[in-house]
């Protein structure tokens, strides 16, 4: 949702752009065995919760439950979000 978010601020910041050079290229792996309306339908969940007002650390416990993450499989990964929020990548 960083990104998401991130995004709602430059567009009300400015104009934005589109790169259309080079291409951009993902990995399709996250979404392998999954139907794409499933898919769908879990990002405009997220994305009514976030703007309902949810909780961050509720909005990763949805995610993580609907992606089949363990409860706390997110915590030996610096820089992800956790139940106890976000993590910093490069501690200070």
């Amino acid at each position: 949702m960083e990104g998401y978010d991130f995004v709602r601020r430059l567009e009300r910041a400015g104009p934005t752009t589109c790169v259309h050079t080079p291409p951009l290229v993902t990995s399709s792996r996250r979404f392998a065995g999954r139907h794409p309306m499933a898919i769908i339908g879990r990002w405009l969940k997220l994305y009514a919760y976030y703007h309902l007002g949810i909780a961050p650390e509720t909005l990763v416990r949805i995610y993580d439950r609907d992606n089949g993450v363990a409860l706390g499989g997110r915590d030996e990964a610096p820089g992800l979000a956790s139940p106890r929020g976000i993590e910093p990548l490069f501690p200070a």
